[in-house]
C-alpha cells in the first residue's frame, strides 16, 4: 500500500510510432509510486497502438480512438486517468529528471490554489535553455527562464493538471479541435480562482522541432485565429472583445498574405465570428472580479525574487 496519491501520465499520440515509444520509455524511469500511465491514440495508421503493446504490455493502458482531435483526446485521457495529479504529455516529450513528479506533488502540496504547473521545456540540443517558441509568459525569457513565477500560460506539451481543477474547469474546450485552447482553459481558470505555477524545477525535453506546424498551408493557421475569436467571445465584454478581435484578426491576415495562406486566415476569421451553437452559448463576459483575477495571472508574480 502507497501512502503517496496516484499519479496519472496521460500521452497524447497521432501516427508517431518512434516518438512515443521514446516518451513513454523516459515515463516508465520515473521513480515516483504509486503511477498510472496511458496513451490516447488520436486514429494512428502507422501500428503505434500494437507497438506499444508490444514494448510495455500492461504497463501502458492504451485509449484508441476512431478520429483525431487534440482537445477531444486530452479530455478522454484526462476522464480515464484516476491519479489525483494528471501529466499531460505530447508524444515528443522526454522526461530526464526521474523525480520529477516528486518535485510537482511537492509544489501542488505548497501551493493550494494552483491548477496547472507548467514545465520548464527544452531541447536535446540546449537542455539548459528553455524553447523560446513556448515562451509566452508574461515576463522576459532570459531573465526569468530559472525562477519561479505565477503566469496566465502553458504550453499543452508537458503540463501538470490538478484533477479537482479539471474537474472543476471541465478541462479543454472539445469544439477548438487545436490551437489556442490552453488560453481559454487559462482563462476559465482563473476566473474561479486557480492559478497556474511555473517552475524551472520541472524540465521536459521536446524531441521534435515544430517546423511542421509552422509550414505555409498547416491547418493551425486556421485553428488559431478562430479560436481566437471564439475566446474574445466568450470572455470579454463586447467592445472589448471586438477590438481583440480586430486586433488579431488584422495581424493574421497580414502575417497570412506575407507567407502565402491568407485563405486559411479568411477562413479562419469569418468562422471565428460566425461560431457554432456550442461556443454562442458560452458567451459570459468577466464580471469585475473575474477580470481582477484574469489580468493579475496575465501580468504575471514572481514566487522567489
Amino acid at each position: 500500500m502507497y501512502a503517496n496519491p496516484l499519479f496519472s501520465v496521460v500521452v497524447l499520440n497521432h501516427n508517431k510510432k518512434e516518438k512515443v515509444l521514446r516518451c513513454l520509455e523516459s515515463v516508465l524511469k520515473l521513480s515516483w509510486r504509486p503511477i498510472e500511465i496511458l496513451c490516447v491514440d488520436n486514429a494512428s495508421q502507422d501500428g503505434s497502438p500494437e507497438a506499444i503493446r508490444t514494448r510495455f504490455g500492461e504497463s501502458v493502458r492504451i485509449i484508441e480512438r476512431n478520429e483525431n482531435s487534440v482537445t477531444q483526446a486530452r479530455n478522454q485521457g484526462f476522464l480515464a486517468a484516476r491519479g489525483v495529479y494528471i501529466l499531460s504529455l505530447d508524444n515528443d516529450m522526454l522526461l530526464p529528471d526521474s523525480n520529477l513528479l516528486e518535485k510537482a506533488h511537492s509544489l501542488f502540496t505548497e501551493h493550494e490554489r494552483v491548477g496547472i504547473l507548467t514545465a520548464k521545456v527544452t531541447s536535446p540540443e540546449e537542455p539548459d535553455q528553455f524553447q523560446s517558441e513556448h515562451w509566452w509568459h508574461p515576463f522576459e525569457r532570459d531573465t526569468h527562464q530559472d525562477r519561479s513565477f505565477f503566469t496566465d500560460y502553458f504550453p499543452e506539451a508537458a503540463v501538470f493538471l490538478r484533477r479537482s481543477a479539471i474537474e472543476e474547469t471541465g478541462g479543454y474546450d472539445e469544439a477548438y479541435f487545436m490551437g489556442f485552447e490552453q488560453a481559454d482553459l487559462s482563462i476559465r481558470m482563473a476566473r474561479i480562482g486557480w492559478k497556474i505555477l511555473y517552475s524551472p524545477s520541472l524540465v521536459c525535453i521536446e524531441d521534435d522541432t515544430r517546423a511542421e506546424f509552422v509550414s505555409k498551408r498547416h491547418p493551425i493557421h486556421y485553428y488559431n485565429i478562430r479560436n481566437k475569436l471564439w475566446t474574445a467571445w466568450k470572455h470579454y465584454p463586447l467592445f472589448e472583445a471586438i477590438g481583440f478581435g480586430a486586433a488579431r484578426s488584422g495581424v493574421s491576415l497580414l502575417r497570412g498574405f506575407r507567407h502565402g495562406y491568407p485563405d486559411l486566415i479568411l477562413k479562419g476569421i469569418f468562422h471565428g465570428l460566425f461560431p457554432p451553437e456550442t461556443i454562442r452559448r458560452q458567451r459570459s463576459p468577466l464580471n469585475s472580479k473575474e477580470r481582477e483575477r484574469v489580468r493579475s495571472a496575465r501580468k504575471g508574480e514572481v514566487l522567489h525574487p
